[in-house]
């Protein structure tokens, strides 16, 4: 598992948008994937960044959850990220190059193993990217059950997340 304060090199997908003064249009993107870890560990969904026309780093993008995970959580880490798509702007120069950016982060509740799902908005000034994430957690060594009891899978003290804004991943462990 990767400490909230690390600054890891993420060499996932990363967009980056170049702000364009005087265009209005808001382009609008969707994209379906499936991502797998072990009970008890996080997983990088996704990185996004924001970068100028020199290929440095601006703003994050915003991060909204649409629809929470009911088994888990969640929530975004600031990190490196590599440049591997430009969705918006004349920022192919930037592609291979790294910058300061956040990815998105799902952790499963604490003994959770099964199928999961949550979708999230990231929004530029002209792009909206929705992504839709299948997510399986499985046991954490050879041997273990293949599901957990119900008890276990939906704990009665354990409240969803809500819709909304996404929260940094240290937000969650202080």
């Amino acid at each position: 598992m990767v400490s909230a304060g690390s600054s890891q090199r993420i060499l996932g997908l990363a967009f980056v948008l170049m702000v364009m003064s005087g265009h209005s249009s808001v382009l609008a993107q969707n994209q379906r994937l499936a991502k797998t870890t072990i009970a008890d560990h996080d997983v990088v969904i996704l990185g996004y960044g924001r970068s100028n026309q020199n290929c440095e780093s601006v703003d994050p993008p915003g991060l909204y959850l649409d629809k929470p995970p009911d088994h888990g959580t969640i929530c975004f880490r600031v990190n490196d990220i590599k440049i591997n798509e430009a969705i918006v702007g004349n920022l192919k120069h930037c592609v291979g190059r790294n910058i300061r950016g956040v990815t998105v982060v799902y952790l499963p509740r604490w003994k959770y193993i099964g199928l999961d799902d949550a979708r999230y908005t990231v929004v530029f000034p002209q792009a909206r990217h929705s992504v839709y994430v299948d997510l399986t957690v499985l046991p954490d060594r050879p041997g273990s059950p293949s599901v957990a009891p119900a008890d276990i899978n939906t704990p009665a003290a354990e409240s969803s997340q809500s819709p909304g804004p996404i929260p940094a991943c240290t937000a969650l462990v202080s």
